[in-house]
């Protein structure tokens, strides 16, 4: 997550999951959320894989996201252990289909990185398919 943008969409999506401890991975601090018991920000990528190598070993019940076109999110999908993907800032633009978002395939140009790294690891997966695996 970033930004207080997405603060109301936090607090809403945070309602469906009232009786879930909370951990929260974001560029920056999430404050005036409730029902959070840890709240990790300002994270850099070095100490974003630190974290995510702590985690690994625990098992979530949901992997809650709001940017599934950031490259954090990417790493955590595939290296965090959880039960359930919701997903609650895809926008419209992912419902179209033939948007970029909304692909189940990299495009030949302008993701020849993601696609390379897609074909060697099966990571990152296009967007598209993000959006099939969320349960929202």
């Amino acid at each position: 997550m970033q930004e207080t943008y997405y603060q109301k969409k936090l607090d809403k999506v945070l309602d469906r999951f009232s009786d879930y401890e909370i951990t929260i991975i974001s560029r920056s601090k999430v404050v005036g959320s409730r029902n959070i018991e840890k709240n990790y920000g300002d994270t850099s990528f070095f100490q974003l894989i630190i974290m995510i190598l702590k985690l690994r070993k625990v098992r979530f019940d949901v992997l809650l996201a709001s940017n599934v076109d950031d490259f954090f999110f990417h790493l955590m999908y595939r290296f965090t252990n959880f039960q359930e993907l919701a997903t609650f800032d895809e926008g419209q633009r992912s419902l179209i289909p033939g948007d970029r978002y909304f692909t189940k395939n990299f495009a030949d140009s302008g993701h020849s990185r993601y696609k390379l790294l897609n074909f060697l690891f099966s990571f990152p997966l296009p967007y598209g398919r993000y959006f099939d695996e969320s349960s929202t």
